[in-house]
């Protein structure tokens, strides 16, 4: 179950704000001291979520999301419009990367500060190899992938995303110079988990980097991960934070809380 998207396809507009806090155990002691303990519980994100200018369909849609059980109380996936929702985005050599069996994958550094790091995917066999990542996303919704992509020599393959109920992919020409590559469909995935692969055609090597995977129509700034991505799996409406004002004939604007 994904928070449903506008028309435009996108799942929120902006301004949207996000809070992290951490919590600490402490004690105060007779003498005024205080005694901290570790910060043992992860750290609470939540989402200040606001719309303009919304339409009657737009408003239903969101409406009857959040008041069913899942959203206020069991919980929904989330994808954090502030993050990457792949997770290692700067290593493909992490376990979270599924590869098959005759792809060679070689980290490149990044040539200068503040630059991406890239990797060489080389296909070594017969038929078409795949590094992909599968995340824990269930439902229906406009994703977008993109990444960009250099070969010495040209190279063929295709980006895909892959739900339990529909595939699609976007072929992957790659050149001398980086090109951006990117692949925005209404994926159907009743069942996790979502997929989102890279393949190589055989004898051919793609350099690859900046890899992302959005819960909208087309690519942002690209977000880097190092450890865990966007995916909010048990996130929540948060109590009496849904607000809706009518500004005028199919003119809503509305707003509330999401906290994971």
């Amino acid at each position: 179950m994904l928070l449903p998207q506008l028309s435009s396809k996108s799942s929120v507009q902006f301004r949207t704000r996000l809070r992290i806090a951490g919590f600490r155990a402490a004690n105060h002691v007779a003498d005024g001291s205080l005694i901290q303990g570790e910060a043992t519980r992860p750290l609470k994100r939540s989402w200040a979520i606001s719309y303009q200018g919304l339409t009657i369909s737009e408003l239903s849609a969101l409406d009857s999301f959040c008041n069913t059980s899942d959203a206020a109380v069991d919980g929904f996936v989330f994808v954090d419009p502030f993050r990457n929702a792949l997770s290692f985005s700067e290593d493909l050599m992490e376990d979270v990367w599924i590869k098959s069996p005759l792809v060679d994958i070689e980290p490149i550094p990044a040539s200068e500060p503040g630059a991406y790091i890239s990797h060489l995917l080389t296909n070594v066999g017969n038929s078409e190899q795949v590094v992909k990542q599968e995340l824990a996303i269930s439902g229906t919704g406009r994703f977008c992938a993109s990444c960009m992509v250099r070969s010495n020599a040209p190279a063929f393959g295709r980006l895909t995303l892959i739900g339990s109920a529909s595939t699609h992919a976007e072929p992957i020409q790659s050149q001398s110079e980086w090109v951006a590559v990117y692949l925005s469909a209404d994926v159907e995935c009743p069942t996790a988990p979502l997929s989102l692969g890279v393949g190589i055609d055989p004898g051919c090597a793609i350099e690859i980097k900046r890899i992302q995977l959005e819960h909208q129509p087309y690519p942002s700034q690209y977000k880097p991960t190092t450890g865990t991505g966007g995916i909010q799996t048990i996130a929540r409406i948060l109590p009496s934070s849904y607000l809706v004002v009518q500004q005028g004939p199919d003119w809503f604007d509305c707003s509330f809380g999401i906290e994971a």
